[in-house]
């Protein structure tokens, strides 16, 4: 009997989780300075370090914290795109849970 009510705030949390999941996913956009990020890990990738431009020695990304997250997801799955929804999605829902 005591337990319920924790119970319940955990199965209401996990309801509200859901519902901002969904509206996360059906409301998915990148922001430019996530392209830039992107095209960094992906020349970090193909062994030119962490820059936009190859000739160029320059850190061009704005979000450290994302792009060695990035580089390491990309890493695995090398897909750029649905691997960046992926990892916002995860923090965000992850953020609100907590």
């Amino acid at each position: 009997m005591i337990a319920k009510p924790f119970e319940r705030k955990r199965a209401l949390t996990c309801v509200f989780a859901g519902i901002v999941f969904f509206l996360i996913c059906r409301n998915a956009w990148i922001g430019d300075d996530a392209f830039i990020s992107m095209r960094s890990v992906r020349h970090f990738l193909q062994g030119y370090g962490w820059n936009y431009n190859i000739s160029e020695r320059v850190q061009s990304f704005t979000n450290p914290l994302l792009v060695i997250c990035m580089t390491i997801a990309a890493g695995i799955t090398r897909e750029y795109y649905f691997t960046l929804l992926f990892l916002n999605l995860a923090a965000s829902t992850a953020a609100l849970y907590l």
